[in-house]
């Protein structure tokens, strides 16, 4: 089922657990994913074994420039389905 076909979806928190989880599953179903995460080399790790279908971005909402971040990639994008 590609219910998520062309669709693209932002995952905050998904270089690991259920984060990483559902950007599979939403990859499996069609879509294209932006993933956050905090750590390099867990970020790394997860955009790698997701291939093609994610963009991942480095963030830590503490630093409050997380929006500097996302929109170019959104905008890229075409806009976002969902979060």
């Amino acid at each position: 089922m590609n219910r998520f076909e062309n669709k693209t979806i932002l995952i905050t928190g998904a270089s690991s657990g259920i984060g990483l989880a559902g950007a599979k599953r939403l990859i499996r179903e069609g879509a294209n994913v932006i993933i956050t995460g905090r750590t390099p080399s867990r970020l790394d790790a997860a955009a790698k074994d997701l291939g093609e279908k994610a963009t991942a971005i480095l963030d830590d909402v503490a630093d409050g420039k997380t929006l500097d971040r996302l929109m170019p990639v959104v905008e890229k994008a075409g806009g976002l389905d969902g979060v």
